[in-house]
């Protein structure tokens, strides 16, 4: 298995390119610092909600979304998330508070390297944003690495993009507040991702809604 940003798709790929190569210059060490636990959260996590699942891939992987989220079609995915590769599933709404993003990353992986992923995107954090949470967390028998992190919020100077071809308008970065709550798995040999996303000052209001969700992925077999 080759990890890299690319190919895993993490969210920390969104930053300016420039950021990337101080990134990768300064990992230089392998040290993981010391795992985080938030059991309370997941105590929470187990009140009784109604369960309005929805079945994926094939009826092999289901879940219950936050209430007021709704799968988006294939179109509507191809069309706003075109950047975000590996992307097969988004659930959200009109009022853009919260959404759920559902990856599958092409490359190999195995149930047993998921700790060989947690040193990966801990590498990747450490000097860009740290994390609340990096921990792995066994739900409904499969284990899954729970990342949980606030993007940073970058200065105006790195927000502009390299000027684009042809004269087109430059793109200009998301640099909205953004809070992640990630569950990682293997799925069919590949990694398979839950990302619940919600703006930072949004995220009190749907902290409950999402980990009860996270709670009721299932993988047959």
């Amino acid at each position: 298995m080759i990890l890299n940003a690319r190919s895993m798709n993490f969210r920390i790929s969104r930053v300016p390119p420039s950021y990337f190569l101080m990134l990768i210059l300064s990992i230089t060490a392998f040290a993981l610092p010391g795992n985080i636990y938030i059991s309370d959260l997941y105590s929470a996590a187990k009140t009784v909600i109604p369960d309005k699942r929805i079945s994926l891939f094939y009826n092999r992987v289901s879940f219950v979304p936050p209430a007021g989220l709704k799968q988006l079609a294939s179109k509507q995915v191809t069309a706003k998330f075109s950047n975000d590769e590996g992307i097969r599933y988004v659930f959200a709404n009109g009022s853009g508070k919260g959404k759920v993003l559902i990856y599958v990353a092409d490359i190999d992986m195995k149930p047993e390297q998921l700790s060989e992923v947690k040193g990966f995107v801990e590498r990747m954090h450490r000097d860009y944003s740290g994390w609340v949470a990096s921990e792995m967390v066994t739900i409904n028998g499969r284990q899954w690495f729970h990342f949980e992190w606030k993007k940073p919020v970058l200065d105006d100077l790195a927000l502009l993009a390299p000027p684009a071809n042809h004269g087109e308008p430059a793109e200009v970065r998301d640099n909205r507040p953004l809070y992640y709550n990630e569950f990682t798995t293997s799925f069919n040999g590949k990694p398979l991702r839950f990302v619940f996303e919600s703006l930072v000052n949004e995220y009190p209001q749907v902290k409950e809604a999402f980990m009860k969700s996270a709670q009721t992925i299932h993988i047959k077999g």
